[in-house]
C-alpha cells in the first residue's frame, strides 16, 4: 500500500466501542500515522486510555467543549476522525468541526458509521439530527470530508437490547423480516477508516461497505442453524414503531424504536454500489461466520 494522504490523525471518542477499535487500527500502522486521542479530562484515566498511551498514542485532554479550547488542542492535526456516539453528535460534533477549521485541520471524517443517513430520506429519524447538522457545518467550513456507511454492526446488534434475545430463545423481528439490511463487523469498519486515508477517492467522497446484506429472517435462520433449535419469533410492524416514536416526550428518547423502524423498512441497506474492494475489504467478516462463532463461544 502506498503512503497515506495524511499522517497526523486525531480521533474523538477513540477510547470506547468502535472508537477504540479505530484507534487500535491506526496504532497498528504507527509507522504511517501519528495518532492522537481526544478525550475529556478525568480524575482517574480509563484503563483504555492508559493502554492506548502505552501503544504510542498521544492523549489530548479537554476540560470544556468550547470552540477556543478545542481549536487549540486540534492544532497540528491533519485529519479528525469522529467516533462519537449519537448522544454527543449535537452540538459537540458540530463544535469539533468549527474547532477543526480554526486549527487548520484539512480533513474531517464524521461519525457516519451506520446507515446511509445523508443520501436517503431519513428526515423522519430525529436521532440523525446531529448527523445532518454536522455535514452542513463541514461544508460551510470548507473542510474536505469522507462519509463511511457500514449498515448495522453485526457484532453488537443481535442482543437482548434490541429484542434479539437468542440466548433465551426469543427474537423480535422488525417488520415482516423480508427486507435486506447491511451488516458489518466493527473490526472491518475500523480497517476501512484507516484504509480510507490511503485511497484518493475518499476526498469529499462516500464509502459504502458491507460484510453481509441479509434479511432479518435470514439472520434468524442462521442463529437457528447454529443453535440447532427453533427460536420463538414475534413481529412488529413499521407502523407500530412509528406510533411508539410519536408517543415519546422527546425524539432522542425513542432512539431504539427509530433504529428498529429503519430495519423494518429495509433502509439499513447501504449499497449498491459497495466499495469493499477499493478499501481492502475483499474478504469481510460474514454474518454467518460471526453468528456461528458467537453461538459456539456461548455454548462452550
Amino acid at each position: 500500500m502506498s503512503a497515506p494522504i495524511y499522517r497526523k490523525v486525531l480521533i474523538a471518542g477513540g477510547s470506547g466501542g468502535l472508537g477504540l477499535k479505530i484507534s487500535q487500527a491506526f496504532l497498528a500502522k504507527k509507522n504511517d500515522f501519528e495518532v492522537s486521542i481526544l478525550t475529556r479530562k478525568a480524575e482517574k484515566p480509563k484503563p483504555e486510555i492508559e493502554t492506548l498511551k502505552s501503544s504510542g498514542a498521544t492523549i489530548v485532554e479537554y476540560t470544556s467543549e468550547s470552540v477556543d479550547e478545542l481549536s487549540s488542542l486540534l492544532k497540528g492535526s491533519e485529519v479528525v476522525v469522529s467516533a462519537l456516539g449519537a448522544a454527543a453528535l449535537y452540538p459537540f460534533q458540530v463544535t469539533l468541526v468549527e474547532a477543526a477549521k480554526n486549527a487548520g485541520v484539512k480533513h474531517f471524517i464524521p461519525s457516519e458509521f451506520g446507515v446511509a443517513s445523508l443520501d436517503k430520506d431519513f428526515k423522519d429519524i430525529a436521532l440523525f439530527t446531529g448527523k445532518f447538522a454536522t455535514f452542513d457545518a463541514i461544508k460551510k467550513a470548507g473542510l474536505d470530508w469522507t462519509l463511511i456507511y457500514t449498515g448495522y454492526f453485526v457484532d453488537t446488534t443481535f442482543e437482548a437490547w434490541i429484542g434479539f434475545d437468542w440466548r433465551n430463545g426469543k427474537v423480535l423481528v422488525p417488520g415482516d423480516g423480508s427486507l435486506k439490511n447491511s451488516w458489518t463487523h466493527r473490526d472491518d469498519v475500523a480497517k476501512v477508516v484507516v484504509n480510507s486515508l490511503y485511497w484518493p477517492g475518499s476526498k469529499n467522497g462516500v464509502i459504502r461497505i458491507s460484510g453481509s446484506d441479509l434479511t432479518y429472517n435470514e439472520i434468524v435462520a442462521l442463529f437457528e442453524a447454529a443453535l440447532g433449535k427453533k427460536l420463538e419469533v414475534s413481529y412488529k410492524s413499521a407502523e407500530k414503531f412509528a406510533e411508539e416514536i410519536k408517543a415519546y416526550p422527546n425524539p432522542y428518547a425513542s432512539w431504539l424504536e427509530q433504529l428498529q423502524l429503519i430495519l423494518a423498512q429495509g433502509r439499513g441497506l447501504v449499497g449498491p454500489p459497495l466499495n469493499n474492494t477499493e478499501l481492502g475489504l475483499s474478504a469481510p467478516i460474514k454474518a454467518a461466520d460471526f453468528i456461528s462463532a458467537v453461538v459456539k463461544s456461548a455454548s462452550g
